[in-house]
């Protein structure tokens, strides 16, 4: 298989689970394709984002890059009450039908069925020399209904945390009570400066001394025809996982020729993501335009323009009385709209993160950019906001709620399993649950 056509669908993050992580003891929440999260500030937010952004900078730095960006005192500063001597991280995924269908016709025999999950877990930690190591890692295949399905908490209170587990790494378990994983790799903790590396379609396997310090991830053998999901699991995390942090002012800017024709998260190069609609997606331009047009009923067509001089592009919105602006002259707010819509319209999916989209966005907007981020087909869209106007639009199953134990310890729970929102028939808004600190 070519490495194009593995990039070309992404994985879908299915679980995500924390363990003596940040304010965190222990916590596991589901995923979907949506998600809202709600909850009081340092109740945390920001700390369920940045578990996915601490991998990116895993992958790509190793753990000195990690201690450097989100831990400077030591990377203890990243342990549940600077307790413990590790942190663990796990995520699993629904492996792409491309991929899956091909480990079903693979020469191992092992595979009665075609593995559908995938499962990468970490523990970061100090070593018995007090170095900042990664003391275990692993990523592992498996068969829905086969393994355990992620775990759906229905607590009687909320918050009040579950009990810590001594780990959540399963692959560190032995083979008897990890019953049907697969490992693709592992780092064990008596030897983890070498990772072990087993094809998941055939018999080869090979080890590597990579150092304590550097992810399997990045130093897999980027062999498609040997390691198809360890590879898109590896690009999920380089490529895929973008914090959405948008800078009006670099939006209304011309984009340099040459710049990506990928969504750049502070919204810097969206005429080149225009020109791509427009030139080789007219289909999903005209659905983009569309939608931006039941938000702005005045915008009669949004162009790109090349500057003659330099080659240098910007946007161009056309209103109904004829009036054209180029995205210098756009309001902040429009600039953010067009952003905003556009995720949803992409030819290229991600899991895109947002910390409080309605900034800068006039209320009456946000009703339709809310619409577009949860239809965004093929990507993932999780957003974390006080808005109001966004809680109430949000259905119980869109919803991850987020609370904190007076003794300072973080819990989870999914809207549907939260205890006040049994029965809730929306007759008290969300919002006004959420402002009178019942929820958490």
């Amino acid at each position: 298989m070519e490495k194009t056509m593995i990039l070309n669908v992404k994985p879908i993050v299915r679980q995500v689970e924390f363990n003596n992580f940040k304010i965190f003891k222990y916590a596991s929440v589901p995923l979907s394709n949506f998600h809202v999260l709600i909850g009081p500030n340092a109740s945390g937010k920001s700390t369920f984002l940045d578990s996915f952004s601490i991998v990116n900078t895993l992958v790509s730095g190793g753990v000195g890059a990690v201690t450097d960006q989100y831990a400077e005192g030591g990377l203890h500063f990243l342990f549940h009450k600077l307790q413990g001597s590790a942190f663990e991280l796990a995520f699993e995924f629904i492996i792409p039908k491309n991929i899956s269908d091909m480990l079903g016709k693979a020469r191992k025999k092992k595979w009665k069925k075609p593995p559908t999950i995938a499962r990468y877990e970490v523990s970061i930690g100090y070593n018995a020399d007090q170095e900042a190591s990664i003391l275990s890692e692993y990523l592992l295949l498996g068969v829905e209904g086969e393994v355990d399905e992620p775990k759906v908490r229905q607590p009687t209170l909320f918050p009040k945390p579950v009990p810590s587990p001594d780990t959540i790494l399963i692959g560190n378990k032995p083979p008897k009570q990890r019953t049907g994983w697969y490992r693709v790799f592992k780092r064990a903790p008596d030897n983890n400066d070498v990772v072990y590396f087993f094809s998941e379609v055939t018999g080869w396997n090979i080890q590597y001394k990579v150092g304590a310090a550097r992810s399997a991830l990045a130093a897999l053998p980027l062999d498609p025809d040997k390691f198809p999901t360890a590879i898109s699991i590896q690009d999920f995390f380089l490529n895929s996982v973008q914090h959405i942090a948008l800078i009006s002012n670099l939006m209304s800017r011309p984009v340099r020729p040459g710049s990506p024709r990928t969504f750049i998260p502070d919204g810097s190069n969206l005429p080149r993501i225009v020109e791509l609609l427009r030139e080789e997606y007219p289909k999903e331009f005209d659905w983009w335009l569309k939608h931006v047009q039941t938000i702005l009923p005045d915008v009669t067509n949004i162009d790109y323009k090349i500057r003659q001089d330099d080659r240098f592009s910007y946007i161009e919105v056309t209103y109904s009385n004829n009036l054209s602006l180029p995205s210098w002259s756009l309001s902040d707010g429009t600039l953010r709209i067009l952003a905003l819509t556009l995720l949803a319209f992409m030819p290229f999916k991600g899991f895109y993160t947002l910390e409080e989209p309605e900034n800068g966005v006039h209320p009456k907007a946000l009703g339709g950019i809310f619409e577009a981020l949860k239809n965004v087909y093929g990507s993932q869209i999780i957003i974390a906001t006080h808005s109001p106007i966004l809680l109430r639009l949000a259905d119980l199953e869109d919803m991850i709620i987020f609370g904190k134990t007076s003794d300072g310890v973080g819990d989870i729970v999914r809207g549907q399993q939260h205890p006040t929102l049994l029965n809730w028939r929306k007759s008290v808004g969300i919002d006004t649950l959420f402002a009178s600190g019942v929820l958490g």
